[in-house]
């Protein structure tokens, strides 16, 4: 017994001394990982492959070619479990970074799945697994923009466990899971006369599957050919798709592909179909200064409005003037002009009051107070031109809901071709003088109302009457609202008013802003409204 003891109490020494002289670098158990433990991320892109030659196309500026700033999600898998979900890296310079700087490390006997564009909370432990997440959010229409365009175009890639080496490169070489039809086609494109501005016409580009139409995201220009490139991405299939199209020049509708030809596309992963159009637009000349009406697209571009059949499609407003007089806006190159909304704007959660013909009257500020900058005398209410810089100053100081509303124009469902337009300012409330600019360019009109004895709701009333006849199909050709959305002499009830940001004189104990009412009996005028009631609605202007 006394011999067991003594052989337990030397053994728990020996184990006590053994421990003792351990070093740091000697302690048992699991290391945390070391330098050599990192793996060094490569990543490479394969390209699609046309279906009808062995060209390759490289898909440079939307996401084939990575580019500074593209994140992936990296997955680190062995025997069916997730050791590593769906980290992220992005790409910074030439290297790929996790989020803090946090490194991708070696786990052995492990498999490194990959994939872009990198989603939030994707849960998953194979290839298979995210394609089919991937193929249940594409739209079997295609994409209308380039960031669904973008966030359509699925590609993996996958490194074995027997391929990784430890502190080594990993490479991941990507593969288009989906795939993808483009067309290329000639659009019109115009300079203006100084060499200022350079601007496109909208296609009306429609392409169809049998009767499915799909839509196409501009993506770019062809250095070649000088054509336009229109893409969509597609859910591989064994279903083989007949494609065929029409886009517009003027009112003549151009169909393709020619008669007698056919496009016959079986969409699988990694490949495309491309259309290429040959088409030369009669009397077209490049040489084109901007003009009052233009048309301008939720994309940039701009269809002359002395030009029949521009496109519905993407249509967010007309341009009212050629020239823009705020300095903060010239100062950012927004200098060749201004555009007014085809409707009067949302707010993204309000229902609409509907005891107005366009339902959509709103507060100027839900509580009367500190507003400053009084405008008074007519020549000064129709001389501001400070809508941009105001929209943003009050917006944010005074907690104006109207202009809050013009900023976030676009976000309300019904309105979401609206959201950020390319190329311009942005949306904003405009002031009084843009109202006034508005009303007169558009209608071609001078002296709607008596700049110097006040405005009254009772001169030029037959003047003002045919000014709102002119400009009323200006809005609704395109299927937006000026009063109403038909004819002028149907429209009931036939008062509608819009906000501008500009203040205007304390009445008593109510604080006012200016906005411009536009009646059907030509008892129209700009006027001053309680900015605490739901008096007005709210007509936003970008420049660009």
């Amino acid at each position: 017994m006394k011999t067991n003891i003594f052989k337990s109490s030397f053994l728990a020494l020996a184990m006590m001394a053994s421990f003792s002289a351990c070093t740091q670098n000697e302690e048992f158990g699991t290391p945390a990982p070391a330098d050599e433990d990192i793996l060094n991320v490569v990543a490479y892109s394969n390209n699609f492959v046309s279906t009808d030659a062995a060209s390759r196309i490289t898909d440079n500026g939307t996401t084939t070619t990575f580019t500074d700033g593209d994140a992936i999600g990296v997955f680190i898998v062995r025997e069916g479990e997730a050791l590593v979900s769906n980290m992220k890296m992005t790409l910074s310079g030439t290297a790929w970074e996790g989020d803090n700087d946090a490194p991708l490390y070696y786990y052995k006997n492990a498999d490194y799945i990959a994939y872009y564009p990198y989603t939030a909370n994707l849960a998953v432990t194979t290839v298979d697994e995210i394609v089919e997440y991937f193929t249940s959010k594409i739209s079997t229409t295609g994409q209308t923009s380039l960031a669904d365009y973008r966030n359509a175009d699925l590609m993996t890639a996958e490194v074995k466990a027997a391929d990784v080496v430890r502190g080594q490169n990993i490479t991941f070489n990507f593969a288009h899971k989906m795939a993808m039809l483009e067309v290329k086609a000639p659009v019109r494109s115009y300079t203006t006369t100084d060499g200022s501005f350079t601007y496109k016409a909208p296609l009306g580009l429609k392409v169809m599957n049998g009767t499915q139409v799909l839509s196409l995201c501009n993506v770019g220009t062809d250095a070649t050919s000088g054509k336009d490139i229109f893409r969509c991405i597609l859910v591989p299939s064994a279903t083989e798709m007949t494609i065929e199209g029409q886009f517009q020049d003027g009112n003549v509708e151009v169909y393709f592909p020619a008669v007698g030809q056919e496009v016959k596309y079986t969409p699988a992963a990694g490949t495309y179909q491309g259309v290429n159009i040959d088409y030369d637009y009669a009397n077209y000349d490049p040489s084109r200064d901007l003009k009052v009406g233009d048309y301008y697209y939720s994309d940039g571009s701009i269809y002359p409005g002395d030009l029949t059949g521009a496109p519905k499609d993407g249509c967010v407003g007309i341009i009212f003037s050629t020239t823009v007089g705020e300095t903060a806006l010239t100062e950012k190159g927004y200098n060749h002009g201004y555009v007014v909304a085809l409707e009067n704007a949302r707010h993204e959660t309000d229902s609409p009051n509907t005891s107005n013909n366009l339902g959509y009257y709103y507060k100027w500020n839900k509580t009367a107070a500190n507003i400053w900058t009084i405008v008074s005398t007519p020549a000064e209410v129709i001389a501001q031109e400070d809508g941009y810089t105001k929209t943003y100053d009050e917006a944010n100081a005074i907690n104006c809901y109207a202009a809050q509303i013009a900023l976030n124009f676009g976000k309300h469902e019904d309105q979401a071709k609206y959201l950020n337009p390319a190329n311009t300012s942005g949306w904003f409330l405009p002031s009084s003088g843009l109202l006034d600019d508005i009303l007169h360019n558009l209608s071609g009109t001078t002296g709607l109302w008596d700049e110097t004895n006040g405005f009254s709701d009772t001169n030029e009333k037959d003047k003002k009457l045919a000014a709102f006849k002119t400009i009323q199909p200006k809005f609704t050709t395109l299927g937006g609202t000026f009063i109403g959305s038909g004819e002028i002499e149907d429209v009931t009830p036939n008062t509608d008013r819009w906000w501008s940001i500009t203040d205007a004189p304390v009445n008593g104990t109510e604080y006012t802003a200016w906005a411009v009412e536009i009646k059907l009996n030509g008892q129209s005028k700009l006027l001053e409204r309680n900015v605490a009631s739901e008096n007005a609605s709210v007509r936003p202007v970008f420049a660009f």
